[in-house]
């Protein structure tokens, strides 16, 4: 929910289920930037923690558009490149905010 912070995982993949984040909560944000700490690569932690906030995201979607983040998460001891997309859908019961965060190909 965009606008109380309360969330619920829908699917992933086994990859991003090995990483061990809740499957829901009451507030997502900071549940996203405390469980990060444990998959990020250190050098890109700082960097996410500023620019993933409910601020910073629902500014753009807000608007329709996009949020677009790209970081590195470690699996298996290897850093891979990652792609946040977040937007907002209107649904019959209101708005929701849909997050999706995948591996980006070389």
């Amino acid at each position: 929910d965009p606008y109380t912070s309360a969330y619920m995982q829908y699917s992933a993949s086994s990859d991003f289920s090995d990483l061990g984040t809740s499957r829901a909560g009451v507030d997502f944000f900071e549940d996203s930037h405390r469980e990060i700490v444990n998959s990020i690569v250190p050098d890109d932690l700082d960097y996410f923690l500023e620019e993933f906030t409910k601020e910073k995201v629902l500014e753009k979607t807000e608007k329709g558009e996009i949020f677009i983040l790209n970081y590195r998460l470690v699996f298996a001891n290897r850093p891979e490149k990652i792609c946040l997309r977040a937007g907002i859908v209107r649904e019959k019961d209101g708005p929701q905010l849909i997050v999706g965060v995948s591996k980006v190909s070389d």
